[in-house]
């Protein structure tokens, strides 16, 4: 994609993703399609993350 390599392998933000989303779905006890309409912040904070600002 042009940018600088980072040492991470190619697609590794699926995972990080998918890790993210599990985590605030154990939270709420919702369906995936249920939460399309949270904000992210709000799922972030279900992670255990902090928004970014």
């Amino acid at each position: 994609m042009g940018q600088p390599p980072v040492g991470l392998p190619d697609h590794a933000g699926y995972p990080v993703g998918l890790r993210i989303v599990d985590a605030h779905l154990a939270v709420l006890g919702l369906t995936a399609a249920e939460s399309t309409a949270v904000p992210a912040e709000v799922v972030l904070a279900n992670a255990g993350l902090p928004a970014a600002r």
